[in-house]
């Protein structure tokens, strides 16, 4: 079944001007293809014309309902988490810093034994 746009705050019209002034191109092609349905097209025709399928358009759609424009665009992660607490990595430096003249194996023990953290878990 097919999600209607509940928004009413923008016109096709107004969804093209946005499209056409956003930075991000993803979210210029969802405009215009929202644009493309409240101007009565077909669903189908209009998520095959911007790129996208069907169902990924009713995704958008939902998007669309709930955020507005700022829904069109995608949403970045903050990434992994840090494998070292910020006083892991003050120690690494100052362990790596004094105790640079000894070898690969003893400084990689000294650093598993003061950090808790094996080597092997650093390295990407």
């Amino acid at each position: 079944m097919a999600v209607a746009i509940t928004r009413t705050d923008f016109s096709a019209g107004e969804l093209r001007l946005a499209a056409s002034k956003a930075k991000d191109s993803s979210a210029a092609r969802r405009m215009l293809a929202i644009a493309l349905v409240l101007e009565g097209g077909a669903r189908g025709s209009a998520a095959e014309t911007c790129g996208m399928d069907r169902q990924t358009l009713r995704d958008w759609v939902h998007r669309f309902n709930a955020e507005g424009l700022e829904g069109l665009s995608n949403r970045h992660s903050a990434g992994p988490s840090p494998l070292l607490s910020v006083e892991q990595k003050a120690e690494l430096t100052h362990i790596a810093f004094h105790l640079r003249g000894i070898g690969l194996a003893i400084m990689t023990r000294v650093l598993e034994k003061r950090l808790f953290v094996f080597v092997c878990n650093l390295i990407p």
